[in-house]
């Protein structure tokens, strides 16, 4: 019985890390997991948070973050749960030889760089009257963003000095 519920497990397993790889769906499931962060903490949407919520930016372009958290004095915090995952899923796979694996997690890691850097030249925090002038990017799990950091030890440092704050579950949910 055990044998046949972990190959069970381990079909289920591959068939959502197959579906995660869909960045339409990862954005999704990022989503997902953000909204329930968000609830978990007690805030209810259209209350506490808005969702897709569309502003204009001081560039003039338009830019419509994921969740926006209303905080006490007209304060918000700005966040973006679209963290690129498909290098760390790919790195995950049970027979990937040790230096592509390596290989996948740079990978991860340098996509995350480069979300960062796409998500500073967004000056999403422009867009709202007051905000702590950074953007919380939401990597939906501890893992993925442990990974990211392991393999490149400097990416929090650097994306804060972006104004784009590197958040898990574990750490939003403290901050809320």
């Amino acid at each position: 019985t055990v044998a046949e519920t972990t190959g069970a497990l381990h079909q289920q397993t591959a068939v959502l890390s197959g579906a995660l790889k869909s960045s339409n769906t990862s954005g999704a499931w990022g989503e997902m997991q953000l909204r329930r962060v968000l609830e978990h903490a007690g805030l209810l949407p259209k209350c506490d948070f808005d969702e897709q919520v569309r502003s204009i930016s001081r560039h003039g372009k338009q830019i419509r973050p994921d969740a926006v958290v209303h905080l006490p004095g007209g304060k918000v915090l700005v966040i973006d749960s679209k963290a690129p995952i498909q290098h760390f899923l790919a790195a995950q796979v049970e027979d990937t030889p040790d230096a592509e694996r390596d290989r996948l997690l740079h990978a991860h890691s340098a996509a995350l760089t480069g979300h960062v850097e796409a998500l500073s030249a967004k000056d999403y925090w422009s867009g709202f009257d007051s905000t702590p002038e950074a953007v919380l990017c939401f990597v939906p799990s501890e893992a993925i963003l442990a990974t990211a950091v392991r393999t490149d030890p400097d990416l929090l440092d650097r994306a804060m000095a972006k104004r784009v704050l590197l958040v898990s579950p574990a750490t939003l949910l403290s901050a809320l």
